[in-house]
């Protein structure tokens, strides 16, 4: 796939839809309504985007790790979106803020909190993805093969950060900043929350 973006094209991208948002269009307040979950994602993602434009000596794991979590998010966003009615799960509505911590494992009350925000359990990122027809596919990349790839990826950090680490070693050009193939993961990511959005 042919990469046809860049940093100032998807952040311009981005500022479109903000502005369209801002100028005449009336925001339900609500932090559960559609509209504020879009713009907390949309501020999020503008957010990452714009952190990856500065980082060009980032090691390519990050960017990876980044990505993969932008990826994971907007499938989530694609989610909700497609199930409105579970934005206030989503937003956390069903958390028991009462919970003394001082007589409780801190890991296992924060656990059940994030399992206690859905009121039927969380679904899994695939079934997620397989629900919004952005799961495993044979000709362009869904969502989910990205999500996938990155996952892989991320597994395996260590292993090539190390392999990036001896071509330096070697003398050869480190291996820094975003690569072809995250640039590409990110126009798809910008362009699927844009027609999403």
């Amino acid at each position: 796939m042919e990469y046809k973006g860049s940093f100032k094209k998807w952040l311009s991208k981005l500022d479109g839809i903000s502005l369209k948002y801002d100028n005449g269009k009336v925001v339900n307040n609500s932090l559960t309504s559609v509209e504020f979950l879009k713009i907390l994602f949309l501020s999020n993602i503008r957010e990452d985007v714009e952190f990856l434009s500065r980082t060009e000596n980032l090691k390519v794991r990050y960017g990876n790790l980044i990505i993969r979590n932008m990826v994971e998010q907007l499938i989530e966003f694609k989610y909700l979106i497609k199930h409105p009615e579970l934005i206030e799960d989503y937003m956390g509505n069903n958390i028991q803020i009462n919970v003394d911590t001082t007589t409780t494992n801190e890991v296992n009350t924060l656990l059940k909190m994030g399992q206690g925000r859905f009121t039927n359990k969380r679904k899994h990122i695939s079934e997620m993805a397989k629900d919004i027809n952005e799961d495993l596919s044979d000709a362009d990349l869904s969502l989910y093969d990205i999500y996938r790839i990155l996952s892989d990826f991320g597994h395996n950090s260590y292993y090539f950060s190390c392999l990036d680490d001896v071509d330096e070693v070697e003398g050869k050009v480190p291996v820094r900043g975003i690569q072809e193939y995250q640039k590409s993961f990110l126009d798809i990511i910008i362009d699927k929350f844009i027609q999403t959005f």
